[in-house]
């Protein structure tokens, strides 16, 4: 066995390689796809969240908003705002329209290396995470990796 090898390995059994699962935030909540782009931005809003899955009518993920995506669509009216400002009036488009279809996904049981890698690589926040056979059982987000790296940091 090579030098290389037996470090290799020796990080490998001292420092359990965490999984998706372990960091991901489980059951996210989903939109569907119908829904209308100001359903999302006040669900985006009110949870305090960036990304939404979206479903379709049988509860397969067809696609992910993002607080980015609805960057070009009016705000809807805050609580309390009047109809006064046409411009922050609520948007009749549905989410089919604004959001970013067939996104990369990763599975629960993927290291979270490979989905922090694809994170980078594609420039996104969020990783939808899907089981085998294809319902979606998280969300990966920088966020949720951020949280658990300064868990490990502080400890």
């Amino acid at each position: 066995m090579l030098i290389q090898e037996t470090a290799i390995l020796a990080v490998a059994t001292t420092r359990p390689v965490p999984r998706v699962d372990e960091v991901m935030t489980p059951d996210p909540r989903t939109l569907p796809a119908r829904a209308s782009v100001n359903d999302a931005m006040m669900l985006l809003r009110h949870e305090n969240i960036r990304h939404v899955p979206v479903l379709d009518e049988r509860g397969k993920l067809v696609g992910m908003v993002s607080d980015r995506d609805l960057l070009g669509f009016p705000l809807p009216p805050l609580a309390g705002d009047g109809p006064l400002n046409p411009l922050r009036s609520p948007v009749d488009v549905t989410l089919d329209a604004a959001m970013s279809r067939q996104p990369q996904t990763c599975r629960p049981d993927a290291p979270l290396l490979d989905a922090l890698r694809t994170l980078l690589t594609l420039k996104v926040g969020a990783l939808p995470v899907v089981a085998e056979d294809g319902t979606l059982v998280g969300i990966l987000t920088t966020v949720d990796i951020l949280t658990w790296l300064e868990a490990r940091l502080a400890a």
